[in-house]
Formats: structure tokens, sequence, C-alpha cells
């Protein structure tokens, strides 16, 4: 499987932290800001996985952004 998880907490978090929690992010409107940063908060201290659903809503903005 894809090491999502791992590139969560190093080579994505900032793309993901930039993308997701911009002012400019297509899903602001579908999702609360702080329940994002919390669930991205809890991954990045390793107390809770949150890798599926971090990479979903990644993934939907990503495709949000392109249609």
């Amino acid at each position: 499987s894809v090491p999502a998880g791992t590139w969560l907490k190093g080579s994505l978090k900032d793309f993901f932290r930039d993308t997701m929690l911009s002012p400019d992010a297509r899903t602001a409107g579908l999702f609360r800001r702080k329940a994002v940063e919390k669930l991205f908060s809890e991954h990045l201290a390793g107390t809770e996985d949150r890798t599926d659903r971090l990479w979903n809503l990644l993934m939907l903005e990503l495709w949000l952004r392109t249609h």
C-alpha cells in the first residue's frame, strides 16, 4: 500500500496544511476547519492514525480544484 500516513507526517505535511487549511480551500464550505485541524494535529502527534480521513479530504480538495 501507499505510505500516505508517513507522507502526511513528512513530505506532504506542509502541502496538506497549505492546501486544506487555506482560506481558498474548496472544501471549506463542506467541512469545519477546526475539525480538519484536529484530525491533522492528532495524526501528526501520533495519538490517532487519521491517514484515511486526511488522505480522502486531500484528494477531494484536489479533485474539486480540477473540476
